[in-house]
């Protein structure tokens, strides 16, 4: 059979944030309306205004926070990805949604987890029960564990926009793998149109692995003018990050993956031969020149 029709249905849950939206528009791209596709969204109205037309994807109300109606939503799914949501309880909640998926009996079940699932730190220790969960829930799965977004440089959009500056508590020669947004979509795209060629894997997925000199390097390049990178404090990047919004516990775990990175941890400088994007893709990832050539304009 066709790989790209191995599966009956789709359904994402968890799609207003950057991860489900990317993959919803993959998916869709992808199967050109021949494979259904449910967007499962809190908040209605938004996944409607920002998916709603494109083809085979339909928008239904599904709340992690209530897995009783997850049950319902999830009854007859042949293949179902769990975005773990961004909240400080997100282990109880991405926990619910595999016990739903059970009780639906789903087909299988692709879950976002971190490079850092396991070890002793916020992040890992939030997501090393809900891989527990996973395995332990006698349904096909799939985890793909994700390392820090590319995409998190927009937080330095100001600071190069106004100053060429790149700012950031990290020394500037330390590598660290990252992955792109698009990245993350195109591979579980492929792992919930094929799962049964992914059943019981715990892939981990990266585009590219730079410093942050190579970052401001590669946006001087593309912009035509230096930018610098310039190390601040811990303390400094905390108040920063609490400025932008971010909650306590969230800038903690991101500073805890930038101490990682500074100790220059296997985890978080991961060689090529550990990234399974290609294998399950069959094409190179991202390059970081390319993600910030495409990103250029909204620098500038």
């Amino acid at each position: 059979e066709p790989v790209m029709a191995a599966v009956k249905n789709i359904f994402v849950l968890g799609t207003t944030g950057n991860i489900g939206m990317a993959t919803i528009k993959q998916l869709a791209d992808v199967h050109n309306g021949k494979v259904p596709i449910t967007a499962g969204a809190r908040n209605v109205e938004k996944a409607q205004a920002a998916f709603g037309s494109l083809p085979g994807v339909r928008v239904v109300n599904a709340d992690m926070a209530q897995p009783a109606g997850l049950v319902s939503a999830f009854t007859g799914v042949d293949s179902l990805y769990i975005v773990t949501p961004g909240s400080e309880d997100r282990a109880t909640l991405t926990i619910g949604a595999i016990d739903a998926a059970k009780k639906a009996h789903v087909g299988h079940v692709v879950v976002v987890s971190v490079l850092t699932a396991g070890t002793d730190t916020i992040f890992g220790r939030q997501l090393a029960p809900v891989e527990r969960a996973l395995v332990n829930s006698g349904l096909s799965y799939t985890a793909l564990r994700l390392p820090l977004f590319m995409d998190n440089a927009f937080a330095h959009q100001g600071s190069i926009q106004g100053q060429r500056i790149i700012f950031g508590p990290m020394y500037a020669y330390n590598f660290a793998v990252a992955v792109a947004v698009a990245d993350a979509a195109k591979a579980a795209a492929v792992v919930l149109s094929s799962p049964r060629q992914h059943a019981g894997r715990v892939y981990k997925l990266f585009s590219s692995r730079f410093t942050q000199a190579q970052l401001a390097d590669a946006f001087s390049y593309a912009l035509g003018e230096e930018v610098k990178y310039a190390q601040v404090s811990y303390d400094a990047a905390r108040q920063a990050f609490i400025g932008m919004g971010f909650p306590a516990w969230q800038t903690d775990g991101i500073l805890e993956i930038y101490r990682l990175i500074d100790a220059s941890s296997p985890i978080t400088n991961a060689g090529d031969s550990e990234n399974d994007y290609s294998h399950i893709t069959g094409e190179p990832p991202t390059t970081l020149q390319a993600w910030v050539d495409g990103v250029k304009g909204a620098f500038k």
